[in-house]
């Protein structure tokens, strides 16, 4: 039965016991020295970093690592462009970054790199998974992967690569709302209440509002003063006719208003804080409609 042994970190010892390993699975670098410093020195500093090996007796047979993938790095920004903005947008960052797993030739077929790849992937605190390999669907490796639940969500960096995921992948937003404008608010709200609308939230909670939040059957909408949207946000609001903003709630306003606006929606405000408790930006749609992206601090 093959051991393996899990550790978060990797001294040279370590390293210099895995490159025979590395070398005669992958042989894509001259020496040691070439790929520690152009690779796994880079890797093993990084949060989240975990590495796997597995033992015949004390014979050390296979290996894998991976750390925390974060934007700013060379693969994640290299992956999300080849997997598109809406797969990098719902996988890419602050996931786990299977780098390298594999097993020497003569103990291959015993189910050595399934119990790797468990072992390294158990109770990971990531929701998402990320690892490249080849586009081949018949190869082993990804038969292994496809048994263990990953799946493609687009291209490798290579024509004959793939890049696969396993988790739940990020949901940028939730709760949407629909904001109107009105230059008399408390005359708004009246009128929304005598259509069976509850008031939920008001601030502030003495005097004139800047904002009221009413619902009706879970449907929620807001009643913002376009004096304080003016004031607070630099937008242009106008408080008649046809014109509405919708809410949009996330974890991260500032990685979501980079995120829609490197698809092409026109920046309006740039994240700011609002009532010391939230995080707020602003973008149009197509149509030039407000679209506020939101947090709580």
């Amino acid at each position: 039965m093959d051991e393996i042994r899990i550790d978060e970190a990797m001294s040279d010892a370590d390293a210099a016991a895995l490159w025979p390993i590395y070398d005669a699975i992958f042989g894509d670098h001259p020496d040691i020295e070439t790929w520690r410093t152009s690779v796994v020195d880079k890797h093993f500093v990084r949060s989240g970093f975990r590495l796997a090996r597995a033992y015949d007796g004390d014979t050390l047979v296979g290996f894998g690592y991976g750390y925390t993938g974060e934007r700013g790095q060379w693969w994640t920004d290299n992956a999300a462009e080849a997997v598109g903005p809406e797969a990098a947008a719902a996988w890419l960052g602050g996931h786990f970054e299977l780098v390298s797993i594999g097993v020497v030739d003569d103990m291959r077929g015993r189910g050595t790199g399934c119990r790797l790849l468990e072992c390294l992937t158990a109770n990971l605190p990531h929701d998402r998974w990320l690892l490249m390999t080849t586009a081949d669907p018949s190869d082993p490796a990804r038969r292994m992967y496809a048994a263990d639940g990953w799946q493609v969500i687009g291209p490798g960096l290579r024509t004959d690569q793939v890049i696969m995921a396993k988790g739940q992948p990020r949901r940028i937003f939730r709760d949407p709302q629909v904001i109107l404008f009105s230059e008399d608010l408390p005359r708004a709200a009246a009128f929304y209440r005598g259509l069976g609308f509850v008031e939920r939230f008001r601030v502030p909670t003495d005097g004139d509002p800047i904002h009221v939040d009413l619902e009706l059957d879970g449907y929620r909408i807001g009643i913002a003063s376009a004096d304080s949207t003016r004031d607070d946000h630099g937008l242009d609001p106008i408080a008649t006719g046809q014109r509405a903003a919708v809410i949009l709630w996330t974890d991260d306003t500032s990685a979501s208003y980079a995120d829609v606006t490197a698809r092409g929606a026109t920046p309006l405000a740039p994240p700011h804080r609002w009532l010391d408790r939230l995080l707020i930006a602003w973008v149009a749609d197509p149509d030039g409609n407000p679209v506020q992206i939101v947090q709580h601090l």
